[in-house]
Formats: structure tokens, sequence, C-alpha cells
């Protein structure tokens, strides 16, 4: 349904060019969930809201690659293409749903205007029907009353699940949800992850999900894939990444999981030092001066893609490589999940 192949995208700023993607490749099927995890400043949303080409001509440059959706290069279309895609094609849930939804118009408002903008010719009996369905099919609870409410007199939960019940409304066949748990509680997480699996499993979408937090997805994402750099370093199924992880980066992120099973004297392991400056990226691996494997290569030249299916970009798995750490050993299984 969407595949992303080599796209590399920078932006002019007051210090330079920053290259906020390198050389970026992703795929997802129809009905998959993918989850797309890394800190904060790795080029996730950029790549996001490159798929739905939501940055001015002006402010973003693409130097190479495709974005293609249903094999059609969305690069290529115009503005007024791109408006018959979102929302219809592609649908996104926005980070933050306080600054996303508009605090003058009522909630039943904003889900009619999602629903008219898709060229649905309806009735007004029959345009209500569809937004109490719609704000039903999220969990808000008295949604006949909901209509009628502002986004302020929500909750942050509950304005999160405006938000899908905004960008479901059109069913979508591929919906975007950068960061759609920040700033929840741990319980409301959950809540908003299932009720994201849910839809996806009644109308077969296809879910990118974004975020910085690995533990968040670990039970509801097929594919997931690692980003660092502006590159996706790792990517296969969640059992793969999870419990056979390839890239040093990836042991990192797992190891800074909190686990229930961790003793109260055990600390957790943070990742020493900073991701690279994206204004002057180094030449090798973005990760080597951080890595604790990192050999005189990884400094000099960018590693290629190893494996088929479950691939990883480090240069542990060429051939020639001297170095075998135990997270490589045949039978090695992590146990930070």
């Amino acid at each position: 349904m969407l595949q992303i192949k080599n796209l590399r995208a920078s932006f002019q700023t007051y210090s330079g060019e920053a290259e906020a993607l390198r050389g970026v490749d992703l795929e997802v099927e129809e009905g998959d969930f993918l989850a797309v995890v890394g800190e904060s400043g790795c080029g996730k949303s950029v790549a996001a809201q490159s798929v739905m080409r939501l940055y001015p001509k002006d402010q973003i440059q693409y130097k190479s690659g495709e974005i293609l959706y249903k094999n059609q290069n969305l690069l290529n279309f115009s503005e007024k293409e791109m408006q018959k895609i979102r929302g219809s094609e592609i649908g996104m849930i926005f980070q933050d749903p306080m600054t996303s939804l508009n605090p003058t118009a009522t909630v039943g408002r904003q889900i009619t205007e999602a629903i008219l903008k898709s060229g649905a010719k309806i009735g007004r009996k029959e345009a209500r029907e569809r937004m109490i369905e719609a704000l039903r099919d999220v969990g808000v609870p008295n949604p006949e009353l909901g209509l009628k409410r502002y986004p302020h007199d929500f909750s942050g939960g509950m304005r999160q699940r405006v938000m899908i019940a905004i960008a479901a409304s059109r069913n979508p066949a591929l919906l975007i949800a950068d960061e759609p748990t920040t700033a929840l509680d741990v319980t409301v997480q959950a809540q908003i992850l299932e009720l994201m699996k849910r839809l996806q499993e009644k109308n077969n979408t296809s879910i990118i999900i974004i975020t910085h937090n690995m533990g968040v997805v670990a039970n509801i994402a097929k594919k997931v894939a690692v980003m660092y750099g502006g590159v996706v370093v790792e990517a296969g199924t969640a059992g793969d990444v999870f419990y056979r992880p390839r890239h040093p980066y990836s042991w990192g992120l797992l190891r800074s999981v909190f686990r229930l099973n961790k003793s109260k004297n055990e600390p957790l392991t943070p990742i020493e030092g900073a991701p690279p400056e994206l204004i002057n990226p180094p030449p090798g691996c973005g990760f080597a001066s951080r890595c604790d494997y990192a050999m005189g290569v990884c400094l000099r030249e960018a590693p290629p893609k190893y494996g088929v299916g479950h691939v990883c970009r480090c240069w542990l798995h060429d051939p020639a490589c001297p170095v075998k750490p135990k997270e490589l050993e045949e039978g090695y299984v992590r146990t930070a999940t």
C-alpha cells in the first residue's frame, strides 16, 4: 500500500542545511500495524508528514527517493491532487489534540466538516447519525451530548478520541498516528492504543504509529521500524525487533524500557551521548559515537542494509566483521521486554 524508497529530505535553517531524512526506507501492506520508534529528532514525524505532503515547498527539499502510495509517487502530486488523498485515502492523528482541534467550534461541527470533505452528499439527519456513530466507535460516553461540546470540555484522553473519530470518519485506507499517547497517563495510553487496534481490525485499516517509546507498542504492532539520525537502522516483525534485535541502538532502547520484573535496586540503563548533528551529519554510521562496538569503518562509511525481511544497517553483520557481540549469538534472547 505504501512504500518509501531512499527518501532524502532537508530543511534550510539559519545555521545551514539540516538533513532530516538521510535515505529512509519503509513499507506498509494492507492491514499492517507498523510502529516507527526512535528518540526525538530522529526524523519520525518528518517522514510521516512527508507522506501527507504537509510541508510547504519553500520549507523542505526532497533530494531523492519516492513515496509510493498504491504505486503512485506522491511527491509528483499537485496540491489539488493531494487534497483528494488527505483524509479520504490517508488520515492523520496529530500529536497534540488541543492545538489540532478548533477551540471555537463544537466537536460535532468539526466531525461534520471531515465527513463533508469526503464529498458525501448526505442529509442533516444522516450526517448526525454518522457523527454519533463515529464518537461511539471511539468510546466517547453520551455521544449525542458530546456533539454539542467544545474541545476544552473534554479531558486529554477524550480529546485524543475525538481526533481519532475525525481522522477515521472518512474510512481512510491508511491512518498515521503521530505520538497519539503523548502527555497521557499509562492507563489512558493503553485505552487509546486498544481503540486504534479495534478500529484497525474492524475496517482493515493500515496504521502507522509514530512513538519514542518501544514499550507502548509492544503488544499491538505487527511490524516495527527503528529510526536514528534520519535513517531506518532496523526493521522487521515485532517479534524480531523485540526478541531478536540486531542493531546496537535497538539494544539500547530495549535496555531503557522499564520492566515490572526489574529489581528496585537495578537502575535503568540510558544510552550515553547525544544524537548526531543533522546540519553537519557524520560521514559514517550516525550511532558510531555512542556505540560500544564501533569500529574504524563505522566512522568512515555508512553501513549498507543487511538481511531480508528483518533488515539492519550495521557493520556488525558484515561477513568480514571480527566483532561478535553476545546479542548476536544463536539462541540469545533479550530479557528487556
